[in-house]
């Protein structure tokens, strides 16, 4: 299977962002090795994912819900088994999988991976940047895939590569930057 080169180098920083796995991850011809938080992979079924939203903003957010389950699909599951399954508006019952919000608030998981089973919310997107992340009024689609690229790493059981207790010193990069959080999502170009 050949890798485009723009989506090995995406990935390779996604890797960097996150812990992995303990043995090395191949993005192209390059091994990146990580740490992951193996008691919250997921078993290789679909993954329940709805979104948990009123009607009139479900519709309201169709386009962006898409712009999320298409990023997903054209990074995570095009890399990997993996495969999120659903993407409705939720029943009201427990879900086996990932319950999604948005709201103002800046994105968030509530865990890792597994962690997430059974929590309403799992996980928090915003769409509007009212209140966080004000850059991305301009580039609110680019910002959405990005961020949720970041937050479904997070729904698949990947960490912060600084909570790695030994980090990759060698991959360390000085963000300087007003909003350093949107920095790690903007520096995984082609995603």
């Amino acid at each position: 299977m050949k890798i485009a080169p723009a989506f090995a180098a995406s990935l390779a920083v996604l890797c960097l962002i996150f812990s992995v796995a303990t043995s090395p991850v191949v993005a192209g011809d390059k091994a990146i090795e990580g740490y992951p938080l193996t008691t919250t992979i997921w078993p290789l079924a679909p993954i329940p994912t709805c979104w948990d939203m009123q009607v009139q903003a479900f519709n309201g957010y169709a386009a962006q819900r898409e712009i999320v389950r298409k990023a997903v699909a054209e990074t995570w599951e095009a890399a990997s088994l993996i495969r999120f399954a659903g993407w409705g508006a939720c029943t009201g019952k427990k879900n086996e999988g990932l319950t999604i919000v948005v709201n103002s608030d800046g994105p968030a998981t509530y865990g890792l991976g597994t962690q997430l089973r059974n929590l309403s919310p799992g996980m928090r997107l915003n769409f509007e940047f009212t209140k966080w992340s004000e850059s991305c009024q301009q580039t609110k689609d680019e910002c959405i895939r990005k961020i949720a690229v970041h937050e479904f790493g997070h729904a698949l059981g990947f960490a912060h590569e600084q909570n790695r207790a030994t980090p990759l010193r060698e991959h360390a990069t000085t963000i300087r930057t007003r909003n350093a959080s949107m920095a790690i999502y903007m520096s995984a170009r082609g995603i």
